[in-house]
């Protein structure tokens, strides 16, 4: 970057040769500055000298007030001095202006008045005296440079009165547009230097606009030539004002690999749109701007070898799919971004397609300071001995510089060693069986001997073969492992030999041998070695592991003790064995015999296949006792078992005696059924007459025998009979000791008195005592009780829901509550309900209606709807679907009735129910209530309205009268009335809502409301109505006779009375060249639209035609303006007339004062004659010859002075 900020200064310092053209360019601007204004007061003076008149100087000014005019300026001044020449004083000096074509006035009129040099207004200047006259003009766009005659038509009065008009001739001249002049002050690339092979590039230019002109914005393209890529590049330019500088980027520039470290041109070729210091906006194009960069010779990276060596840590002599590793640092400022490697192999190494090279590639970037490894695989090693490797590493890559890229190419020396080792460690050796840790003891079958072996290299190994050699007492039937696969660095694998150790093994310490043949694998390095091993192998003593079993209990009986008497044929024994060791018996056999040639059958088997320790197991035999005569029976039991431990299997034996008592007792003497309990199930009440009642007898066998089974028969009294005949109830046995069985009999119950009534249980059973067993008969006696009502269903309340009811009104609906005093449970609970006369069910329309009952009040949707808004929540939180129509002893029973009340008077009426329903038992039973029915009546409807009507002309709050009529036969008590506007909040209540402590039927109650009338209505209704019929809206609260509150709303219209009422504001009345001019607004302040207006004025007996203003809508204004022309007077009437909503006409008359105004004349200006405008073409053609003169002297001097190229 230096480097090319020094070559663009250097463009500026060795132009010097530009002196001389900046001379010329000088000396041609400054003769044409002395020029121009002589020619133009030479002419002024000589063509336009004028004996009164004459012009002294002409000015013309840009807007920003620069002497320099362009085409397309705007607001341009001219100033033109004028000397009296008069011998007297000239007065109403005035000057009109004739401008050339494409020039026009800017603002106002041509003519304007004249002015003192210190633009001050006077009304006389004296003889000698000069004024000026000022005007400003818009030139044309289309406008070419050059000098522009004007002329001036001047007209003044003298002191004597007289009125003179003279023609001036002035020139202004119109500049060409200012040159477009950039300069690239600074120039470097984004990477401060750039290489061959460097792509995408940013060059950065530094743009100066040294020309006076502000740049608005531009386009150009930047022609790099043919050693540079692309060869174009297109920009754009923003806005530069005179004097800025911006910065261009050139992006997107390759450096091809052909091109030499040099200065090379770049030109830039601009077209752009300017602003002169006016504002007036031109175009310049093919703006050429050159300059030059530097293309710098790419510098070689810098790389140390940190560390090589092989990947996975050693190599031996013979090797396949060898990795070797070199780790590199880059110490030089260069970025890496891709490198290929190649390394060289030294003789005896080779790649696997047989090459003396292997090539790798690295794809991210290394930075300064990084380190990074290469990797080269698949390498064959073949070496004679143990050596150390030298190697040769080739690398060519693409790196980058500050931002530029390049390619290198270097080379670097490394080495690697190979070696040899021994790795291979037996850490522990022993027994195990069935996956767990197991000791050998003779006889013992496939016993796991395992070997633990450690890898203490750093690389895997495998083991390729395995062999382990034992004493005879020992058979190695398989040996396999995990060390049979590959086995990591660190880490242990495990051999498993499946043993047969001898019976004829005895306690004690073995020697054995093992040997491994296994390969080391160190990446794809391979080393083959073979290790043996010495094992000592160890066999415990089978009677450490008996177990140890004895016999824990034995008594007469199978599951539970009994007694024997001596009388049993097939008595059985309850003989229990423990194991009270720590080690499992297995296959436990027992025989029992007695030494007293007792019979046994089932006295010998297997008790358990697997005897754990803490278990025990049974074996029940049968013994003979009938005829035997004696007091005690002796037993032996013979016990056999075996030790499976470890795959082993040894016998083991033991016998036991034991003495078991015999007892005599007559069985019949020792026990008897009792009674527990005795009733009806489930303690439920049975009524007279009811069926199939179920009445349970609960009995306990309290002999020490079970019983074999129950037979009993109920005998019943007179009224209770059992239903379908059966008296007879059998429960299976055995039956246990104290055992408890229950007797159920379903009996019907006749029209009995309620009671105690006593029935006789006869009971059949057989006792097993032993043997055949004693068959024996019991009678009991039981109680039957009869229970009788209390008073079965009970009326709780009557209710009506909503209101209460009205003569005349249908739909009302009544709610019944009933309570189950005595019935644990009814179902399926019906009413049928015989009505008074005067009201019928409106269901059907009959006085006699049939309802379900439920366990909450059933609304219909609209009674619920006339509720309070607290009662209905609360019915939706009880009220659910009711499915299950079930009700318990103590339940309400709530029947709800829609009836139509009719011609009837208040007062309180009768219903009968007739409730049936489904019992406990199933038995369907009725009771008939008597239900009052209160006829109070109830305010039907409460109506509202409003009969007069409302006028707010004179007041903005009126009395608005309300009636309420109660059509109901029934006072309404404790009324509210709010009463508010609907939808439009026209009227506004000032006040609610009112009380109105009692409204009695068919009374007419007025209430009056204040309200006001509201100008300002709501801005979400589309249309305001301000008179006619305005809707209310009024809620009505009250209470009925029963305490219901009830609430609705209404609606009811009240008329407001339309009104207009204009005013005058602004009013202005004049009296111009015999024309009367009024105009003014009219506001309507009422609240009615006034239709058709119309004004006019009247002055003094005549009339003015009527102007249309048309409608007027209230709290709106509108303008009007009325011309009248006759004779002046100074009052005048003005009448404005309209229509109101009744089509009737209305009229407004104001009184006006009118004041009369006198305009000035204006003085035509004169056109200049032949002779002038021949004059004004002969000076123009005499400055065009000038300058094409000044444009060859520059070109030629161009020509022999070309513009120096700047070079370093």
């Amino acid at each position: 970057m230096p480097t090319l900020r020094k070559s663009v200064v250097d463009m500026g310092c060795k132009a010097e040769n530009l002196r001389g053209l900046a001379g010329v360019v000088l000396t041609f601007i400054t003769l044409l500055s002395i020029i121009s204004p002589l020619t133009v007061i030479l002419t002024s003076k000589t063509v336009k000298a004028f004996p009164n008149l004459a012009v002294v100087d002409t000015h013309f000014y840009s807007s920003s007030g620069s002497t320099e005019v362009y085409p397309g300026s705007r607001n341009a001044r001219i100033v033109v001095e004028v000397r009296n020449l008069e011998n007297v004083s000239i007065k109403d000096v005035q000057g009109c202006f004739q401008l050339p074509p494409g020039f026009s006035v800017a603002s106002g009129s041509s003519c304007v008045n004249a002015l003192s040099p210190n633009n001050t207004f006077k009304t006389q200047y004296e003889s000698g005296e000069v004024f000026i006259l000022r005007n400003y003009v818009n030139v044309g766009k289309n406008v070419n440079p050059g000098v522009y005659y004007i002329d001036i038509s001047v007209t003044y009065s003298t002191s004597s009165g007289n009125v003179k008009s003279e023609t001036l001739t002035t020139y202004v001249y119109v500049y060409p547009y200012p040159a477009i002049s950039l300069a690239v002050v600074d120039v470097w690339w984004d990477s401060n230097e750039v290489f061959p092979g460097t792509q995408n590039a940013a060059l950065h230019l530094r743009l100066k606009n040294v020309g006076n002109s502000d740049i608005v914005g531009g386009y150009g393209k930047a022609i790099l030539g043919r050693q540079l890529k692309p060869e174009e590049i297109r920009f754009n330019l923003p806005a530069l004002p005179s004097g800025n500088t911006y910065e261009l980027i050139l992006t997107g520039i390759d450096i091809p690999t052909n091109t030499s470290p040099d200065e090379y041109r770049i030109t830039l070729k601009v077209n752009v749109t300017a602003n002169t210091e006016d504002g007036v906006e031109y175009e310049a194009k093919n703006v050429e701007i050159p300059f030059k960069v530097k293309v710098s010779e790419a510098p070689a990276p810098q790389l140390d070898v940190v560390d090589s060596g092989w990947v996975y840590g050693t190599s031996y002599v013979e090797g396949r799919s060898i990795s070797i590793y070199v780790t590199l640092q880059n110490v030089g400022h260069q970025t890496i971004n891709s490198l290929k490697a190649k390394l060289l192999l030294p003789k005896g190494l080779q790649s696997r397609d047989g090459r003396n090279y292997v090539v790798t590639t690295l794809s991210r970037a290394v930075g300064y300071g990084d380190i990074f490894t290469l990797t080269f695989n698949d390498i064959i090693t073949s070496l004679q001995g143990l050596s150390e490797l030298k190697f040769t590493l080739v690398l060519e890559g693409l790196a980058t510089y500050r931002n530029a890229e390049f390619w290198f190419n270097v080379s670097i020396q490394s080495s690697a060693k190979v070696v040899s080792e021994n790795i291979l460690k037996l850490t522990d050796v022993w027994w195990s069986y069935g996956g767990s840790s197991a000791e050998a003891l003779p006889t013992a079958q496939k016993i796991n001997l395992n070997f633990r072996i450690a890898n203490l290299g750093q690389d895997p190994l495998t083991v390729l073969e395995a062999k382990l050699k034992l004493p005879q007492e020992f058979n190695v039937r398989t040996l396999e492992g995990n060390c049979l696969t590959t086995v990591q660095a660190g880490m242990t694998c495990t051999l498993q030999a499946l043993v047969d150790v001898s019976p004829n093994a005895v306690a004690g310490v073995y020697n054995g041998t093992l040997t491994l043949t296994y390969v080391v694998r160190t990446g794809s390095s391979l080393l083959y070695s073979i290790k043996e091993f010495n094992v000592n192998l160890y066999v415990s003593n089978p009677r450490s592991y008996e177990p140890n079993v004895v016999l824990s209990k034995v008594w007469w009986g199978a599951t539970t003790p009994t007694v024997s008497y001596g009388l049993e044929n097939l008595l059985p024994v309850h003989v229990e064995l423990t194991n009270l060791g720590r080690y499992n018996a297995e296959y436990v056999y027992v025989k029992v015999v007695s030494p007293q040639n007792i019979t046994i059958v089932d006295g010998e088997g297997l008790c358990s296949n697997t005897l754990s320790a803490g278990g025990l197991c049974r074996l029940t035999p049968y013994l003979n006792l009938k005829g035997l005569n004696v007091s005690n029976v002796t037993l032996q039991v013979l016990v056999t078992y075996y030790l499976t431990l470890y795959g082993t299997y040894i016998q083991f034996s033991k016998n036991f005696t034991v003495t078991l008592p015999l007892t005599i007792y007559p069985p019949q003497t020792l026990g008897r059924l009792g009674v527990v309990n005795y009733g009806w199930m489930n303690n439920y009440p049975v009524f007279p007459n009811t069926q199939n009642a179920t009445y349970v007898i609960t009995l306990v066998n309290r002999y020490p025998y079970p019983i074999s089974a129950i037979n009993a028969e109920l005998l019943l009294p007179e009224g209770v009979s059992a239903s379908k005949g059966l008296r007879t109830a059998y429960v299976a046995g055995p039956i246990q000791p104290n055992q408890v069985v229950q007797l159920s009999y379903t009996l019907n119950v006749g029209n009995v008195s309620p009671g105690t009534y006593e029935a006789q249980l006869n009971i059949y059973y057989l006792i097993l005592s032993g043997g055949e067993g004693l068959g024996a008969t019991e009678v009991l006696k039981v109680p039957i009780q009869v229970n009788s009502y209390t008073s079965g269903i009970q009326l709780v309340t009557t209710s009506w829901v909503g209101k209460p009811a009205e003569p005349g009104t249908y739909g009302n609906a009544l709610v019944v509550v009933l309570r189950n005093l005595d019935f644990p449970q009814m179902n399926g609970v019906i009413a049928e309900v015989s009505l008074p006369n005067g009201i019928v069910a409106s269901s059907n329309n009959k006085s006699v209606v049939k309802l379900p009952a439920s366990s909450t009040p059933t609304l219909q949707q609209g009674i619920q709807a006339q509720l309070p808004p607290q009662i209905q929540e609360l019915l939706k939180t009880v009220q659910q679907p009711q499915t299950i129509t079930q009700f318990s002893k103590g339940d309400f029973i709530y029947f709800t009735l829609q009836l139509n009340v009719l011609n009837v008077s208040p007062g309180t009426y009768e219903a009968l129910f007739n409730v049936s329903f489904i019992d406990h038992w199933g038995n369907l039973r009725s009771y008939e209530v008597k239900v009052p029915v209160n006829v109070l009546g109830a305010p039907i409807l409460i109506t509202v309205w409003s009969d007069d009507s409302l006028n707010f002309k004179d007041s903005r709050v009126v009395n608005m009268k309300v009636k309420l009529l109660n059509l109901g036969s029934s006072p309404a008590y404790n009324v509210y009335l709010a009463v508010y506007p609907y939808g439009t909040y026209t009227l506004l209540p000032k006040s609610t809502p009112i009380y109105i402590d009692r409204l009695l039927p068919n009374e007419v109650k007025v209430v009056e409301i204040p309200v006001y009338l509201n100008p300002l209505p709501s801005s979400q209704i589309p249309v305001a109505i301000t008179y006619g019929n305005i809707p209310f809206m009024a809620t009505v609260i009250y209470t009925t006779a029963t305490g219901f509150r009830q609430i609705f709303n209404t609606t009811f219209t009240v008329s407001v009375e339309p009104f207009i009422k204009l005013l005058l504001t602004d009013v202005k009345s004049s009296y111009i060249n015999g024309e009367y001019r009024v105009s003014g607004t009219i506001i309507n302040v009422g609240n009615a639209q006034a239709q058709r207006l119309t004004s006019k004025l009247i002055v003094g007996d005549l009339s003015s035609p009527e102007e249309f203003i048309g409608d007027l809508d209230p709290s709106s204004q509108v303008s009007f303006s009325i011309r009248y022309q006759g004779s002046y007077l100074s009052k005048i009437k003005l009448v404005l007339s309209y229509r109101n909503p009744y089509n009737e006409v209305e009229e407004v008359v104001e009184e006006l004062n009118v004041a009369e105004v006198v305009t000035p004349t204006v003085t035509v200006t004169p056109q200049p004659s032949e002779t002038e405008l021949l004059f004004r073409y002969g000076v123009i053609i005499a400055i065009i010859v000038f300058l094409a003169f000044v444009v060859v002297l520059l070109y030629r001097y161009l020509k022999t002075h070309p513009i120096p190229t700047v070079r370093e």
